[in-house]
């Protein structure tokens, strides 16, 4: 870790202690703990993704602040609602852009710089990305929308997928109290046959919740990206964590083929 990267980690680290240990309530802190681990995850990610689509020295410190700050507003978030659910409280990716600025978390960048790392933590979890000002804009917003998904599957598959469905903990971090009745909802069916995410909305149950992860594929940017998520397993580790339904065969085909596509087909950074 460099020198450079070191300021900003005691910047973060100095920040979200005084969180953990007193502004969040106890029983929320293992959730703020999980956050502090995906953020560093996703940090690394940052520079191990930036490494493998070429990015120089610089884009490649500006890629891992990105990656450090990007949920930095997860932590007020938690304290004001108690719920990291964006949609009964705040969307924590314009929220963590905000707390970032207002702490003057990034004041030793220039002003170019700081637009990119803030562009990037604000744009992380849109739907729809609005057009870039430059390839460097582009590249390191799709960059962090690609690690916060691979970090986001690893706890998916750590924390559910391993755990198994009877484990209580991931009712608050992974399925927002999504009950866990059988079947799927058929929006999220067709949605995956698509080839599109799933919209929230349609996410009725634990399954579906599963599943709309597994539709993240479809908005991946980078091969290193899927070639990671494939070496490690994790659309094999989601279909086992699932029962049985009628369409489970026909889905996971569906995803696990759009994967060898890409990864056969396109360029390392796509």
């Amino acid at each position: 870790m460099s020198a450079e990267i070191k300021i900003y980690q005691r910047r973060f680290g100095a920040y979200v202690r005084n969180y953990l240990s007193g502004l969040i309530p106890p029983e929320l802190r293992g959730m703020a703990a999980l956050k502090v681990v995906h953020t560093q995850r996703v940090r690394a990610e940052m520079k191990r993704l930036g490494g493998r689509i070429g990015l120089d020295k610089r884009p490649l410190f500006l890629a891992e602040l990105a990656g450090l700050f990007h949920d930095i507003g997860r932590f007020e978030q938690l304290r004001r609602f108690g719920t990291f659910e964006d949609a009964r409280s705040v969307d924590h990716a314009a929220f963590s852009a905000e707390v970032c600025l207002e702490n003057s978390f990034l004041k030793e960048l220039a002003g170019g710089e700081c637009r990119l790392v803030i562009t990037a933590i604000r744009r992380h979890n849109m739907k729809t990305v609005p057009p870039a000002s430059s390839f460097l804009e582009s590249t390191l917003t799709m960059l962090l929308r690609d690690a916060d998904k691979l970090d986001i599957w690893r706890v998916f598959n750590d924390h559910y997928c391993r755990q198994g469905r009877e484990s209580e903990q991931d009712d608050s971090v992974l399925v927002l109290g999504r009950p866990d009745t059988p079947g799927i909802s058929p929006q999220v069916a067709a949605d995956i046959m698509a080839g599109r995410i799933v919209d929230i909305a349609s996410v009725k149950n634990r399954n579906d919740f599963a599943l709309a992860r597994l539709a993240w594929v479809f908005d991946i940017n980078f091969v290193p990206t899927l070639e990671e998520m494939s070496r490690r397993g994790y659309v094999q580790s989601l279909r086992d964590s699932l029962p049985e339904f009628d369409e489970k065969d026909q889905l996971f085909q569906r995803v696990g083929q759009y994967i060898d596509d890409m990864i056969a087909t396109k360029t390392p950074a796509c």
